[in-house]
């Protein structure tokens, strides 16, 4: 009985690990780099903002008086509310320094939804970051988000001008593991955001811009005016969707036949 259970985690072991495998390919940032010199700067460039993916910790700052008192474990029990739009003095959004952000989340166990934005941005712009359905009813319903939001704790605390964040990302830390062997399970090496497979550019689906609207927007505060002063992935653009390809040229018209001889 041990034996055929040993064999059975086992085989569920290599069944998930070709899922994770398989679901997305090498770094795009090795594959386009320019030459090998080009490609070891990337990759280690690339591993240290994976480390700073993997955990958001420091102190909240605002210009406006703003609350924030919300928690989530593992993205399935979510319980609180907030909305912070301000400065990270820490690190936030695998990005470390004094980061500016936006943050927005609100929960009741069994669904909740969240909004994080880290870096120099258009004001609740949440295109350009994460905007995802938690708790049980939440994985369900969506909205999907960026593929490193998901399996993450937050904890946020913030009253008046002032609070304190620490989230944990699992996610990241697999990105983070496999990584070093040169595969992105989150889509993110070199770009500020990450991508599903199949997906080229960062868009915000109609579902949450939705939910943003209904729930965060009335409250909303105005926006800092300052910009970032840190490392990480704010420097690094959002990704794009390729540009097309030229159309091909009419084909000429056939010339028309010479009359017919009298």
């Amino acid at each position: 009985m041990d034996v055929r259970r040993r064999l059975c985690r086992t085989a569920a072991c290599l069944v998930l690990g070709a899922a994770i495998l398989g679901s997305q390919g090498c770094s795009r940032n090795l594959i386009e780099a320019d030459g090998l010199a080009g490609a070891a700067r990337n990759y280690w460039v690339d591993r240290g903002t994976d480390l700073l993916d993997v955990v958001d910790v420091g102190i909240s700052f605002s210009d406006e008086a703003q609350f924030a008192l919300y928690a989530d474990e593992l993205s399935l029990l979510p319980l609180g509310y907030g909305v912070g739009d301000g400065y990270i003095a820490g690190i936030y959004g695998g990005n470390i320094g004094w980061v500016r952000y936006y943050s927005a989340s609100a929960g009741l166990l069994g669904w909740g939804y969240e909004e994080r934005v880290a870096g120099d941005l258009e004001k609740y712009n949440i295109g350009g970051g994460t905007a995802q359905g938690v708790g049980i009813g939440g994985l369900f319903t969506g909205p999907l988000g960026r593929p490193g939001g998901q399996l993450s704790s937050i904890h946020h605390v913030h009253l008046f001008w002032i609070g304190a964040m620490a989230n944990v990302h699992v996610l990241q830390a697999v990105d983070l593991a496999l990584g070093i062997i040169g595969i992105d399970v989150c889509g993110d090496d070199g770009f500020r955001c990450g991508l599903w497979p199949g997906e080229t550019e960062v868009r915000t689906s109609a579902y949450a811009a939705e939910l943003h609207e209904q729930i965060f927007k009335p409250v909303a505060q105005p926006a800092p005016t300052d910009g970032s002063l840190c490392l990480g992935r704010s420097p690094s653009p959002l990704p794009t969707a390729p540009a097309p390809a030229p159309a091909p040229a009419p084909a000429p018209a056939p010339a028309a036949a010479p009359p017919a001889a009298k």
